[in-house]
């Protein structure tokens, strides 16, 4: 079962720069319907989590691979611990705009 999250839309950091915001759209897979249940009445909490790891972004790590695999592997470790005792395997980037 697949549960959008909110399109997230935050600024980055960008020393000597303009501001930088970034856009995404993402997807969380859970195994069961009482998972879903659990991730979305705890969604504010999933959506923060999120944008607080892009907030600490920068442009560049956007551009490469292993940042974003971190990345992924960061907020669905988080997320497990959030909606224990149900597991997700996955979150899929749909969308990732840096502008």
């Amino acid at each position: 079962m697949l549960l959008e999250l909110p399109d997230i839309t935050t600024f980055i950091d960008a020393p000597g720069r303009r501001a930088v915001f970034v856009r995404m759209r993402a997807q969380i897979e859970i195994r069961c319907p009482e998972g879903a249940d659990r991730l979305q009445n705890l969604m504010p909490r999933a959506v923060d989590l999120v944008q607080i790891h892009l907030r600490e972004m920068r442009r560049e790590e956007f551009h490469n691979e292993r940042v974003m695999k971190h990345l992924r592997q960061e907020r669905l470790a988080r997320i497990n611990i959030m909606i224990d005792p149900v597991r997700t395997d996955r979150l899929l980037f749909r969308e990732i705009i840096v502008q």
